[in-house]
C-alpha cells in the first residue's frame, strides 16, 4: 500500500511544481507582453479629432506656410501669401495622416549632435491646433533606406521612425500644397468672364443678379443679344475645375519665359467679391498641340494643361450667345420689301383679317397650305441664326451706309409706321456681313441660312412654286 501512496505524493509534487512554472512563465509573458504593450503605446504620437483643427502651419524646404480654415467659405486658405490656392486633398490628408501617427520603431534620447546627424536641426516641422491645443512635429531626414523618416513630438526629447509614407506628406512641397485648379473659385462665387485675344475682348460677359449670364459690353447689336447661360455655364464649370497636369515653375523670372511676353490669349476671371484671377496663355514648345502653358499672372505659377481643355480661348462671343436674332410678330408688320440679289419682292400682312398678299397675288385665297408656307417664310426670316461673328471688319463698315452695296435688303414696315432695313454684304462666297438700319452688327451670316433648306428663301421658293401650280 507504500507504493501507490508514494506515487501520489510524487504526481502531486510535479503537478504543483508545472502549476508553479506556468504561473512563473504566465507572469513573465504578461510582463513582457506589457511591456511591449506599453512601449507601442508610445510609439502613438497623437490622437486628435482633425476635425476639429482650424490652422495648420508648416515649415518645410519651400519656405513657412500658414494656412487658417474659413468656417464661411467651408475652405482652407492660406495667410501669408498671396493669391495662393490651398488643396483642400492635401490638408485632408495632412490631418488625416496626423491625428493617428504612429512611430514605426523609437531610437531614443538623442543629444543635439545626433539630431543633427538625422536632419532634426533643419527646422522643418508641421503645427496644427484646434484653437486651444498645439501638435506639432518636428521633421528631420529620410533614411538612407528611405524607408521612414526621423522625427520628433514638441515636449518628448525621445527620436522616431514614422513610415515614409505618411512622411511624404509631413514634407510636402508647393506642387502638394497648392490647389492644381485653374482658379481657385467655386463656379457660384464667378461674376464675369473676360478672354482677351490680340489684344481685344473677344468674350466679355457678366452675371446678374438673376444669376443669368449677359453681354457686359451693351453698345451695338452685339450688345442687345441674348446670351445663352447653358453655354456660358459650360466655360465656367471647365475653368473652376480644370487642374494643372503639372507646375512648370512657381516663379517665372522672365515672361518672355514659356512665350508670355506675347501671349495667345489671356483670361481674367472675377467674382462677386471683386477678386480676380489673371492668366496668360501660351502655346509654346513642340507639344504646343497638346499642352498649353498657363500662367497665374499674380503668382508667377507656370502650369501646363491639355489644350483641348482650355480650347475656350479659341472662341468669341458667337459660341455664348444665342444664335437667332431679329425676333419679330408677324401680328406687328404691315409688309416686307425685298431685294433678293437683282429680284424685288413684296409681301403685305394684314393678320387681322388674315389677308396677305405675295407681289400684289393674293396669298391667303389660296387656302391654308399657301398661307402655311408664307407664316414659315416670316418666320424663318425673323429668327435669322448667325455663324460668327466680327466686329472691326473695315468693308463691313465702309459699304454699311449705302444700300447699294447690299446684295440682299430686307425692310420690315410695322403697323406702327416704324421700319427696320437689313442688309446682307457678300465678302466670301457663303459669307455675307449683317446691317441693320445702315450699322454693322458684327454678324456674319452664311448662306444656307438665307437660301438653304428651311432657309426663308426656300420657303419662298415653295410659296411661289405652290402659288404658280394653283395658276395653271
Amino acid at each position: 500500500m507504500k507504493k501507490p501512496i508514494i506515487i501520489a505524493i510524487v504526481l502531486f509534487v510535479l503537478a504543483v511544481g508545472s502549476i508553479s512554472a506556468f504561473f512563473v512563465v504566465k507572469s513573465s509573458q504578461d510582463e513582457k507582453s506589457a511591456a511591449t504593450t506599453e512601449k507601442l503605446k508610445s510609439y502613438s504620437l497623437f490622437d486628435f479629432d482633425y476635425s476639429n483643427i482650424t490652422s495648420i502651419d508648416l515649415k518645410n524646404e519651400n519656405g513657412e506656410y500658414n494656412i487658417v480654415y474659413s468656417a464661411e467659405q467651408s475652405a482652407w486658405k492660406m495667410k501669408n501669401h498671396e493669391n495662393y490656392p490651398v488643396s483642400l486633398d492635401y490638408c485632408n490628408s495632412l490631418l488625416t495622416f496626423l491625428s493617428t501617427l504612429t512611430a514605426t520603431d523609437d531610437l531614443g534620447t538623442a543629444d543635439e549632435a545626433k539630431k543633427a546627424d538625422y536632419g532634426l536641426n533643419n527646422g522643418y516641422y508641421v503645427n496644427v491646433s484646434d484653437g486651444v491645443n498645439n501638435y506639432k512635429l518636428n521633421i528631420g531626414s529620410i533614411t538612407p533606406t528611405s524607408d521612414n523618416y526621423y522625427v520628433t513630438v514638441e515636449g518628448r526629447d525621445t527620436v522616431y521612425l514614422v513610415d515614409a509614407y505618411y512622411g511624404c506628406v509631413l514634407v510636402a512641397n508647393d506642387a502638394m500644397i497648392r490647389n492644381a485648379n485653374m482658379v481657385g473659385y467655386t463656379d457660384s462665387e464667378l461674376s464675369r468672364i473676360r478672354v482677351v485675344r490680340g489684344g481685344k475682348d473677344v468674350i466679355d460677359v457678366t452675371r446678374n443678379n438673376t444669376d443669368m449670364w449677359e453681354s457686359t459690353v451693351k453698345d451695338g447689336v452685339l450688345g442687345k443679344l441674348y446670351v445663352d447661360t447653358t453655354k456660358v455655364s459650360t466655360i465656367t464649370n471647365l475653368i473652376t475645375r480644370l487642374q494643372a497636369e503639372e507646375f512648370v515653375t512657381f516663379k517665372i523670372e522672365n515672361q518672355s519665359d514659356y512665350g508670355f511676353d506675347k501671349p495667345y490669349a489671356e483670361l481674367y476671371v472675377y467674382t462677386k467679391d471683386n477678386e480676380c484671377t489673371h492668366l496668360l496663355f501660351s502655346y509654346y514648345g513642340e507639344n504646343s498641340d497638346m499642352y498649353t502653358h498657363v500662367l497665374d499672372a499674380d503668382t508667377g505659377v507656370v502650369g501646363i494643361y491639355y489644350t483641348y481643355d482650355v480650347d475656350f480661348i479659341e472662341g468669341d462671343m458667337s459660341d455664348v450667345l444665342y444664335p437667332t436674332f431679329n425676333e419679330e410678330d408677324i401680328d406687328t408688320v404691315s409688309s416686307i420689301d425685298m431685294k433678293y440679289h437683282d429680284e424685288t419682292i413684296n409681301f403685305t400682312f394684314d393678320s387681322a383679317s388674315s389677308q396677305y398678299t405675295l407681289n400684289g397675288e393674293d396669298v391667303d385665297v389660296l387656302g391654308a397650305e399657301a398661307c402655311d408656307y408664307l407664316t414659315n417664310f416670316f418666320n424663318a426670316l425673323s429668327y435669322l441664326s448667325f455663324d460668327g461673328i466680327d466686329p472691326e471688319a473695315p468693308e463691313a463698315f465702309e459699304k454699311a451706309a449705302d444700300e447699294a452695296n447690299y446684295d440682299i435688303t430686307i425692310k420690315y414696315n410695322f403697323l406702327d409706321g416704324k421700319s427696320k432695313t437689313i442688309g446682307f454684304i457678300k465678302f466670301e462666297e457663303n459669307k455675307y456681313y449683317l446691317v441693320i438700319n445702315s450699322e454693322y452688327t458684327g454678324l456674319i451670316i452664311r448662306e444656307k441660312d438665307i437660301s438653304g433648306t428651311s432657309s426663308f428663301m426656300y420657303w419662298y421658293d415653295m410659296l411661289v412654286s405652290f402659288m404658280e401650280q394653283k395658276k395653271s
